[in-house]
C-alpha cells in the first residue's frame, strides 16, 4: 500500500503485505492524490502538476495539473485542469486527448468505472457541489450526482459496483454510496472518519480511508470501523495499492 504525505513537502510512504512500513519517498510535490497506470508507473496529483514515478521506484518528471487522477481499464491516466480533462497514454509525458467540462469546476476529483463513465467531482466557492458522470466515448455528460454531496474529494467504485464518494462535508467527513447510474443515495460511512481525504479498495472488497493521522478499513458493507493503521502516517493526503518491482 502507498500512502502520500503533506509531510517535509510531500513524501510517500511503502507499506508491506503485515502493513509495516518498508521505505519512504520524496513525492516533490505536497500531494492531493495518488494512482498507478497499468505500467506500474506511479502519479501522485499536486495543486499545479502531477509527478510521475516510473516503475513507481522515484520521480523523474511532472505533468501540468490541478490534482485530479483517475486510470482507466487501458491504463490510461486522468487528470483534471479547471476546463477540461487531459488524457495520457501509460509513462507519456504529452496527452492524447482532451474531455472539455460542462460548467465551472474548481478542482476535478476523478474517477473511473468499469463501464468507461468518468466522474468529477468539484466543489464551487460557497456551494455544496457536485459529482458530474461523462460518458468516455462520446465525451457527453450524462447525469449529475448532489444528493448526500458536499464537497466531495474523491470517488472511487467498489469490487460489486457501486460508487463511493468522500465528502469534506464542512469538516464532518463522511462517504457516501451510490447504485451505478443512479443518483440515489444508497448508505453513508461516519464511523473514524477524522479530516478524510481519499478513498481506495483493497482485493477483498475491504474499504480504505485516509484520515490525516491514520488510515481506517472497512470490511465490504460494513459502516464500522475494521481496522486503523497509524504506523508511518503523517498528513496524509491519498492512498493506493501498488506493485514495486
Amino acid at each position: 500500500m502507498y500512502v502520500a504525505n503533506q509531510d517535509n513537502r510531500g513524501t510517500v510512504t511503502v507499506y508491506g503485505s503485515k502493513w509495516n512500513v518498508t521505505h519512504t519517498m520524496n513525492s516533490s510535490i505536497l500531494p492531493h492524490s495518488i494512482l498507478f497506470d497499468s505500467a506500474n508507473n506511479l502519479y501522485v496529483g499536486g495543486q499545479k502538476y502531477a509527478s510521475v514515478f516510473p516503475d513507481a521506484r522515484t520521480p523523474k518528471y511532472k505533468i501540468r495539473g490541478t490534482g485530479g487522477l483517475a486510470v482507466d481499464a487501458a491504463g490510461n491516466v486522468y487528470i483534471s485542469s479547471k476546463h477540461e480533462i487531459d488524457i495520457y497514454q501509460p509513462g507519456k509525458k504529452k496527452n492524447y486527448k482532451s474531455i472539455p467540462l460542462s460548467g465551472t469546476f474548481s478542482f476535478g476529483y476523478l474517477a473511473i468505472d468499469s463501464s468507461g463513465n468518468l466522474y468529477v467531482g468539484s466543489t464551487p466557492y460557497g456551494q455544496c457541489g457536485s459529482v458530474a458522470v461523462y460518458n468516455t466515448s462520446t465525451d457527453s455528460l450524462e447525469y449529475t450526482i448532489t444528493d448526500g454531496i458536499c464537497e466531495p474529494k474523491q470517488i472511487a467504485e467498489s469490487p460489486d459496483g457501486n460508487i463511493y464518494v468522500l465528502n469534506a462535508n464542512n469538516g464532518s467527513p463522511s462517504v457516501t454510496v451510490y447504485s451505478p447510474g443512479t443518483t440515489t443515495l444508497l448508505r453513508t460511512v461516519t464511523a473514524g472518519l477524522n479530516d478524510s481525504n481519499a478513498v481506495t479498495f483493497d482485493a477483498n472488497g475491504d474499504l480504505y480511508v485516509s484520515n490525516v493521522a491514520s488510515v481506517t478499513v472497512y470490511a465490504p458493507g460494513s459502516d464500522s470501523v475494521l481496522r486503523t493503521i497509524t504506523d508511518g502516517i503523517n498528513g496524509s493526503d491519498g492512498v493506493a495499492f501498488g506493485v514495486l518491482k
